[in-house]
Order: C-alpha cells, then structure tokens, then sequence
C-alpha cells in the first residue's frame, strides 16, 4: 500500500556539479596551503636574517622557535 517510487540515480548532472565543485574546492584548498607555507618561510627567514644573531645554530633555532 502507499505510495512507491522506482529506486533511480541522481541525474548525471547533479554529479557532475559535484565532482566540479570538489575540484574547485581541492584547488582553493591547495593554493592557500601553498600561500601560507611560502609567507611562513619568507617570515622565518627575514626574522633569522634581522635578527643578530651571530653563531649560524642559534640562528637556526631561532628559525624553528618561530
């Protein structure tokens, strides 16, 4: 009794919207890690290089502390 309706698939373009909007998501996604670790090198490295520290170990800690 009741009503019953046929089991179907999505249709195709609700999927492929999907599969779109994951690779979009993917690429944002990878260019703002990539962004971040490039700022954070740049970071550490001017704040080793401003610093005065004069022995290259202690500069190299301080780059890890940051």
């Amino acid at each position: 009794m009741g009503i019953s309706y046929p089991e179907s698939e999505p249709a195709p373009d609700v999927e492929d919207l999907d599969t779109k909007i994951d690779k979009i998501g993917i690429v944002v996604g990878l260019r703002a890690l990539g962004t971040l670790i490039i700022t954070l090198f740049a970071a550490c490295f001017l704040a080793v290089k401003l610093s005065f520290m004069h022995d290259r170990l202690l500069g190299a800690i301080l780059g890890l502390i940051i």
